[in-house]
């Protein structure tokens, strides 16, 4: 293994490891409804970010990234779905009663609310709609390939990262599923509902600023 890979590796864990839109989504469905819901988000998201590599070595996202009203696109969308997902958080935190079973706050859900449908599109959608993803395959990976190489070595870095980030969702999901009983009571729940409500749409408006 070269010191080039070796640093690739290094700057991919970082970069999956942060705590960003798609950490917040993992924890709160891993919250909602134990690790197996928070992993099938993860599952989402790894779509996600297969769907953008494969668009990437076909050469569409670098298209996009070089047409900046593209990839401004792609980040409003991104920030809708962010703001949406917080929305139904905060109103899951100050609604009275029990909400519908569909509401992904952890407040009112329990394994059998929510088909594993929806942990999935939501993984799946704040990853594809994430133009930082788009950004790093298209900018930076390519950039520890050396000339002349062949597509499968940056194929080989794309897998290497959609791999480290897999792992780094389930090191999350593992750590706060075991913190559930923590937020048994209603009153502590509903702070953590709106806790992520808040959460997300800070990092919505943060993508619209950017």
């Amino acid at each position: 293994m070269t010191s080039q890979t070796l640093a690739f590796l290094s700057l991919a864990f970082v970069f999956a490891f942060t705590p960003g839109a798609t950490t917040a989504v993992v924890i709160r469905h891993t919250l909602a409804g134990g690790r197996r819901r928070g992993m099938i988000a993860a599952g989402g998201a790894m779509t996600a970010s297969f769907i953008q590599a494969t668009l990437a070595l076909a050469g569409v996202s670098t298209l996009l990234v070089k047409w900046p009203q593209g990839l401004r696109g792609l980040a409003i969308a991104g920030a809708l779905f962010l703001a949406w997902m917080g929305l139904k958080s905060l109103r899951a935190a100050v609604a009275p009663g029990t909400l519908a079973p569909r509401t992904l706050a952890p407040s009112t859900l329990t394994p059998g609310h929510l088909g594993p449908l929806t942990p999935y599109r939501d993984g799946f959608f704040i990853n594809v709609f994430n133009p930082s993803v788009t950004s790093f395959y298209v900018g930076v990976v390519p950039t520890f390939v050396p000339a002349g190489s062949s597509w499968r070595a940056l194929a080989f870095l794309y897998a290497a990262h959609m791999s480290i980030a897999l792992g780094c969702h389930v090191f999350w999901s593992s750590l706060f599923s075991k913190a559930r009983t923590l937020f048994a009571g209603e009153r502590l729940r509903r702070w953590l509902d709106a806790a992520v409500g808040v959460l997300l749409l800070y990092l919505a408006v943060r993508v619209l600023r950017r």
